[in-house]
This record gives structure tokens, C-alpha cells and sequence, in this order.
């Protein structure tokens, strides 16, 4: 996909999400400048490795208490 054809995705998205008041979680966020430019958009959230890695749901339980 080009890059222009990304931009025009990632704008059909957004104005979906400001259209029906709808939160937008982006994933597979790597890097510091890819949480930038997705945060510089408008979207609600972000998850991926830059933040956090996978962890098990056992090991998350232990780490919540």
C-alpha cells in the first residue's frame, strides 16, 4: 500500500471515529516516533511493544496485586 493510500485509510478512520463518537485504539505501535504520529492524530489509545511486551495473564494477575 502507498503511502498516500494509508493517509486517505487513516483519514476514512478518523472521521468515522469523530462521525460516531467512537475511541480508537491503535496497535502494533513499535516506536517513540510511530506513538507520535499516532497520537498527533487524535486516537483515543495505543498499545504495543514500545510500551509493553506480551506477558501471560498469570504473570499480569501477580503484578496487579
Amino acid at each position: 500500500m502507498l503511502q498516500s493510500e494509508i493517509n486517505v485509510f487513516k483519514d476514512a478512520l478518523l472521521s468515522l471515529q469523530e462521525t460516531f463518537r467512537m475511541k480508537t485504539i491503535v496497535s502494533k505501535v513499535e516506536t517513540k516516533r510511530q506513538s507520535e504520529v499516532v497520537l498527533s492524530t487524535g486516537c483515543w489509545a495505543v498499545q504495543g511493544f514500545y510500551y509493553a511486551r506480551p506477558r501471560s495473564v498469570n504473570l499480569m494477575d501477580l503484578q496487579s496485586l
